[in-house]
């Protein structure tokens, strides 16, 4: 058998919330951390915040904000922004 190095123990939760019958909002939350490795104690923590909106059927505008802090070996933060129109045909 093999010896375990790694045991990565991860919690997510995510709400979403229909504001109106053309836009939904939602959020998750990320956290996750290796519970062996004490030397460098990595450890992640993520929020995503999303946005869909249909303008019109067939039409949508979807946006969504992510931020992550990455504790670790290597020390790691940072956001992205993404928004995106989508034709469904």
């Amino acid at each position: 058998g093999g010896v375990s190095t790694a045991k990565i123990e991860t919690n997510e939760y995510a709400v979403t919330y229909a504001a109106s019958s053309d836009l939904t909002l939602g959020v998750i939350v990320l956290d996750s951390k290796d519970k062996l490795d004490t030397t460098n104690n990595p450890k992640l923590d993520q929020t995503v915040v999303a946005a869909n909106y249909f303008i019109m059927p067939g039409l949508r505008v979807q946006a969504s904000s992510i931020n992550f802090d990455y504790e670790g070996a290597t020390d790691n933060n940072g956001s992205a922004l993404n928004l995106a129109l989508r034709i469904d045909f």
